[in-house]
């Protein structure tokens, strides 16, 4: 027989719930032996130790800025006439250029004077090249990122100084060590003034 919910006692079964009482859980902190104990991590890198030269009066970043914005500058300071005529005589470079007219190329880059960075599609510099141009303060090309630079204009505007750049520019690419150093720096847009093409075997 159907009580609708009463108990024998006439009571009201609803509100004849009981709830077992909250047990409090005795939580330890954990020990090394537990197997919930998470061990704090800490690196054992050791920090990157940047080391910053005095430079010279008048080679300052913002120095640097104020004479590659001017382009009266780009012949005199940076990629002078003399080397981008050694660059059309050079046979390799012929070879490795042959897509371009000759004539025409020589009347855009003398006669014009247009600067390198601004030639499309960008030149091709064969590492053997490169490496001709690697005698040191006077004279230095690197590459960065199969980009080629001349960078001689911009060693004493480096804020790490000059001997890193001495003993690692060469025909290698050292993308790997400037990403090390300054991956946040813009290379392409700080040295564009310097550059004079892509990098070939």
């Amino acid at each position: 027989m159907n009580t609708g919910g009463m108990n024998r006692d006439g009571s009201d079964s609803k509100l004849n719930v009981r709830f077992a009482a909250p047990q409090r859980l005795n939580v330890g902190h954990p020990t090394t032996s537990s197997p919930l104990h998470m061990p704090i991590s800490r690196s054992t890198r050791k920090p990157l130790v940047r080391t910053k030269i005095k430079l010279d009066p008048g080679h300052s970043a913002l120095d640097w800025h104020s004479l590659t914005s001017n382009p009266a500058n780009y012949h005199t300071k940076f990629v002078s006439l003399q080397l981008i005529q050694g660059l059309l005589d050079d046979p390799i470079f012929q070879k490795d250029n042959y897509k371009f007219s000759s004539s025409q190329l020589r009347t855009q880059l003398l006669v014009q004077k247009i600067p390198l960075y601004k030639v499309m599609p960008p030149l091709r510099i064969n590492k053997e090249i490169v490496k001709r141009h690697c005698k040191g303060e006077d004279e230095l090309w690197c590459v960065i990122n199969s980009k080629v630079y001349d960078i001689s204009s911009y060693l004493k505007f480096h804020p790490g100084g000059t001997k890193i750049l001495l003993k690692n520019c060469g025909s290698e690419d050292f993308i790997t060590l400037f990403n090390k150093y300054h991956q946040w720096v813009n290379y392409e847009k700080l040295l564009q003034v310097c550059f004079i093409g892509i990098v070939c075997e």
